[in-house]
């Protein structure tokens, strides 16, 4: 569960996770109020540093919980990023989980 990501902000992100061996990924953000909900993105990483766009992108709702899982997953390290900011978001939480 991360709570250190922005989502108001164009390229937070979330802190690294460990993918390891794992073939799925899965991001889950539950939001309250938002008048603009934001788009997150997961993204991969083999060195920790150097990131690139996996999967497709998930498009938050305002007072509801969603989830994109993405499958086949090669990445040793992922991260969700911020591809379209919010605005007046109440943020609930978001999960990554392999």
């Amino acid at each position: 569960m991360d709570r250190t990501i922005v989502l108001t902000t164009l390229a937070s992100v979330t802190p690294v996770l460990f993918a390891g061996a794992s073939n799925n990924i899965q991001l889950v953000v539950n939001l309250g109020a938002a008048t603009t909900a934001p788009v997150l993105q997961i993204e991969g990483s083999e060195d920790g540093i150097n990131f690139y766009a996996i999967g497709g992108t998930l498009q938050t709702v305002a007072n509801s919980a969603v989830q994109l899982t993405v499958t086949g997953l090669s990445a040793t390290y992922v991260r969700a990023r911020v591809s379209t900011a919010g605005a007046t978001v109440t943020p609930g939480c978001v999960f990554m989980r392999t």
